[in-house]
């Protein structure tokens, strides 16, 4: 063997320990134990917040098939059911007349894929990440007893994470959770800061 083709061997030989090297990393973390089962994201426990109306009615008119791209249904929980058990527990009335609406307008995931940069690293498809943008509208008003609507808020929120595809599935899991969980307390932030600043109800 001539000592160029015996360079361009030895070199093959390296490119092919290095690629093997990668597919053994990603086998080993594909297979990993999955961890325990994930709460269940109730919001039984959260302390109510009042406010100054008789009643509230939420409203969930999310609907995931109007969004063909939409991957809510992918997460623990699914934000829209997210949004309408921490109305439910958190929101309570304490006044003595008017409705608060809580609607759910819209809320969808839509998913991508983040290449990484770098040519070898894209050819070996290694540090690739799910990027999954959320998007939420939520709408807040009062009806008062003869049926006038108060000002609409409308409160719109976005947010989005990149998980490695390394990950084990226990481990997307976890962190769709965890960002789904650290979401709701941005909402929560919102929603009582309009109500008590913007619509004067507590």
């Amino acid at each position: 063997m001539s000592l160029s083709n015996y360079s361009r061997f030895r070199c093959f030989s390296v490119c092919l320990l290095i690629l093997g090297s990668v597919l053994a990393l990603g086998a080993c973390s594909s297979s990993s134990p999955e961890g325990k089962p994930l709460p269940d994201m109730t919001f039984a426990h959260v302390e109510p917040f009042s406010v100054n109306v008789a009643s509230i009615e939420i409203e969930n008119r999310y609907d995931p098939a109007i969004d063909a791209q939409d991957v809510s249904s992918s997460f623990p929980t699914p934000p829209d059911i997210a949004l309408r058990r921490y109305a439910e527990n958190r929101i309570h009335p304490a006044g003595s007349e008017g409705t608060l609406k809580f609607i759910i307008d819209d809320v969808n995931i839509h998913h991508s894929l983040v290449q990484p940069i770098g040519n070898f690293a894209g050819w070996l498809g290694v540090k690739r990440k799910d990027l999954y943008e959320v998007s939420m509208k939520i709408r807040l008003y009062t009806v008062s007893n003869d049926g006038a609507q108060s000002v609409h808020s409308i409160l719109n929120m976005r947010r989005s994470i990149a998980i490695p595809q390394g990950y084990s599935l226990a481990e997307k899991e976890q962190e769709k959770f965890l960002f789904l969980e650290s979401l709701m307390k941005d909402v929560d932030e919102t929603v009582v800061r309009t109500l008590s600043e913007k619509m004067h109800l507590h």
